[in-house]
């Protein structure tokens, strides 16, 4: 029996393969949580494994993924990486756009001090919530944004931090790739 398709050529993965794989590789990381920050260089490897699966991201594709998660040699994966930091980062992944003002916070004048003495309180981590959930800390955000550096200091960075971010990028390419490989001459497809 002959088939239209290379015998090596692997079928494209379902969604729910990449899922599973993908809690699989996180799990593995060491003392890692859901939540936690991941870096540039797990969301690397974890693509690298894709091909496995029968899914090979075209270079372009990979790197708008990558460019919006933080390096390991970021600031924040660097704090987030101590002991008293990954206490702080477990606090403040619970928050609405807790990630997003911990970075836009770094890029403020002796932000980056801040950042570290935050970490050291233990209770360091109540102005990150404060500013996420009270209406005095929303307008904290909006006075920082007056600042140099404090640019949008509310809103949304762009980056994917968590696992369950990146994932949801992820899943939106694979449903368009998913798409593009039902009907590759569909021009709106290939557009999107």
């Amino acid at each position: 029996a002959s088939s239209s398709k290379s015998s090596k050529e692997k079928k494209f993965p379902l969604w729910q393969d990449i899922e599973s794989a993908s809690a699989d590789f996180f799990k593995r990381q060491a003392d890692y949580q859901p939540g936690d920050l991941v870096t540039r260089e797990q969301a690397e490897q974890f693509l690298n494994l894709l091909p496995a699966f029968g899914w090979t991201l075209k270079d372009a594709e990979a790197e708008a993924l990558l460019e919006k998660v933080v390096s390991e040699k970021h600031f924040i994966a660097q704090q987030f990486s101590t002991k008293d930091g990954k206490k702080f980062m477990r606090k403040i992944s619970q928050y609405p756009k807790g990630y997003d003002r911990v970075h836009r916070l770094t890029g403020l004048k002796g932000g980056k001090e801040r950042l570290k003495e935050l970490i050291r309180d233990p209770g360091g981590y109540k102005l990150i919530e404060y500013m996420a959930k009270s209406d005095g800390g929303k307008n904290l955000g909006l006075l920082l944004g007056s600042v140099q550096g404090g640019k949008d200091f509310n809103s949304p960075t762009g980056y994917a931090y968590t696992a369950a971010t990146f994932l949801a990028r992820l899943q939106d390419l694979h449903i368009k790739t998913a798409a593009q490989r039902q009907n590759p001459n569909d021009k709106q497809n290939s557009k999107k």
